[in-house]
This record gives C-alpha cells, sequence and structure tokens, in this order.
C-alpha cells in the first residue's frame, strides 16, 4: 500500500529494483488526496531531454483526480556547479554522480509546499544499489516543479466519463497506469 510518508522509501525501493534488472530507471509518478493514494504511473519511454510532455500528461490525469499531493521521481546525473568541466568524456566515461530526483508539493495544508530531493546513488558489480545522504532544496527550480505546482493549484475533480477516457489516453500513450481502490470506483460507470 503506498503511503505519503514513506514516498521517498517507495521510490528508491523501486529504482533499486530497476537497476537490478539493467541500467535504466523507469520514472515514477504518485499522486494522493491527502493522505489517500490515488495513482501511480510509470512514465513511457521519451527521447533525452523530452520528460516533461510525458510528466504533463500523467499531471493532467492526478488534476483531474482532485490530487493535492504528487511526487515524480527521475533518475539522472549530478555535479558540482564550481567544477570547470563537467567530468564526462564523450564514448568514455561519466564520472558525474549518478542520482535520483523526487520532485514533489504537497497542498493538503493549503498554500503547495514544493521540495526537490536528489538521492545519490552507486550500484555495485552485483546490481545492488548503495544510497548516499540526501540533498534538498524547497523552492521550484524549473519546469518540472513548475508543471507540479499547476496541477495541484487546478485541481478538480473529474467526470467518471472524462476519468476513464483519461486513463485510456494515458495507456495508449505507453504509460503503465495503476489505481487505488478510491479512483476506481470514482471511475466506474455511472449507474442508471
Amino acid at each position: 500500500m503506498l503511503d505519503w510518508e514513506r514516498r521517498h522509501d517507495f521510490l528508491r525501493r523501486e529504482a533499486a529494483e530497476d537497476l537490478a534488472a539493467g541500467p535504466a530507471v523507469r520514472p515514477a509518478f504518485l499522486a494522493f488526496a491527502g493522505h489517500v493514494p490515488l495513482l501511480l504511473a510509470f512514465l513511457r519511454d521519451f527521447p533525452p531531454g523530452g520528460h516533461l510532455e510525458a510528466v504533463a500528461e500523467v499531471a493532467l490525469f492526478a488534476r483531474m483526480l482532485g490530487s493535492d499531493r504528487l511526487a515524480l521521481s527521475l533518475a539522472g546525473r549530478a555535479w558540482s556547479l564550481a567544477d570547470p568541466v563537467t567530468p564526462v568524456l564523450p564514448g568514455e566515461a561519466d564520472l558525474r554522480q549518478r542520482v535520483l530526483v523526487v520532485e514533489e508539493i504537497d497542498a493538503g495544508a493549503g498554500c503547495p509546499r514544493y521540495r526537490s530531493t536528489a538521492h545519490p546513488f552507486d550500484v555495485d558489480a552485483g546490481g545492488r544499489v548503495a544510497w548516499g545522504s540526501p540533498i534538498s532544496q524547497d523552492s521550484p527550480s524549473g519546469p518540472v516543479g513548475r508543471l507540479l505546482h499547476e496541477t495541484v493549484s487546478h485541481r478538480r475533480r473529474g467526470g467518471a466519463q472524462r476519468l476513464r477516457a483519461l486513463a485510456g489516453e494515458l495507456v495508449d500513450r505507453g504509460h503503465l497506469v495503476a489505481l487505488a481502490p478510491a479512483v476506481e470506483a470514482l471511475a466506474a460507470p455511472d449507474q442508471p
């Protein structure tokens, strides 16, 4: 069962399972209404740097569910801006630190509170993940943060027919979507 208080543990565990199976981490999107889980989605494939469109597709559905808490995990690389040169040798080696970034927003208490947390990690030869100390900041610093803020700021509950159509569109686009029982009941066909 998804739990908002344990969202980072859940997202790290999912990432570690992905890394045990191969080199890539599936981006994951969680949506809640207060402490009630609504949605877990693993984003569809997208080209390098093309994540915003995929996130926006799932965020629209989360907005129509009335979500007031969102968390998105994306894998990436990080390095110090104090380094004069990015530590990457094309075709040779990438010495930047691997990270799982969790972008989240919580509007459950009124004013949306945003946080971005980078969870550094290393993977050993056996595929086991070792997590480093997380690093957080509390202000939106880019388009993903703005998108999450807009999603919770303009949330509204959609009708069952609209929710079913949006869920179908997400699946058709290649997102892997799991709906909580509260959403399944909400999106059930209208009774005569």
